[in-house]
């Protein structure tokens, strides 16, 4: 009698993770074998080969068949694929979605780090401001009072969160108009009267 396994079952992947099923047949006519691989929803035959590898983007059903060329009837499993929900993530300040703002010298201001969707659990953060690493927490105070020699000017600020899972890792950005501190001088009159 003619069999069929799979490396595996039915299986949970992330948004633009890649998987490789692989197809074993057991018994019949071995120099027959001829494996399909068949999206069940659209009828697409998405392998000849005895494996399946595929970029995960979405929730599918999949059917591979065996035939022998001998025995009368194939073989046949199925396996369901679900995607976990896409990766997003957000800037949050006072647990609202962070607008770009203007921060003056000497003050400081907190954000949050929001993620949703992805695996659920095991986030990281890296916060970026002006291409350079602040923080890898999923809170951030941002204060001007260290920039002794800070001009000023316009910035991002840029949050990547990962779950070590979804391709790629999703990013949130605000601009920040970061105000230098306020230069003072004195002039005096070229002479005394």
């Amino acid at each position: 009698t003619l069999k069929l396994s799979l490396n595996t079952g039915d299986t949970k992947l992330c948004k633009g993770q890649s998987f490789t099923w692989k197809a074993s047949g057991k018994d019949g006519y071995a120099p027959g074998y001829k494996y399909v691989w068949i999206d069940i929803l659209s009828g697409d035959t998405l392998s000849l080969a005895d494996t399946l590898r595929m970029v995960a983007n979405k929730n599918k059903h999949i059917r591979v068949n065996l035939q022998d060329g001998c025995m009368p009837k194939s073989v046949e499993k199925s396996i369901t694929i679900t995607v976990h929900p896409e990766l997003n993530s957000d800037i949050l300040f006072n647990n609202t979605t962070a607008n770009d703002t203007v921060l003056c010298y000497g003050q400081s201001i907190d954000y949050k780090a929001a993620a949703t969707g992805g695996k659920s659990s095991g986030y990281t953060y890296r916060w970026l401001l002006g291409g350079t690493q602040i923080n890898t927490q999923d809170q951030l105070q941002l204060a001007l009072n260290d920039y002794k020699s800070f001009a000023g000017g316009k910035t991002r600020l840029l949050l990547i969160t990962s779950d070590g899972c979804t391709l790629p890792d999703d990013s949130s950005e605000i601009e920040i108009d970061l105000l230098a501190p306020l230069a003072q001088s004195v002039n005096y009159p070229d002479s005394i009267c």
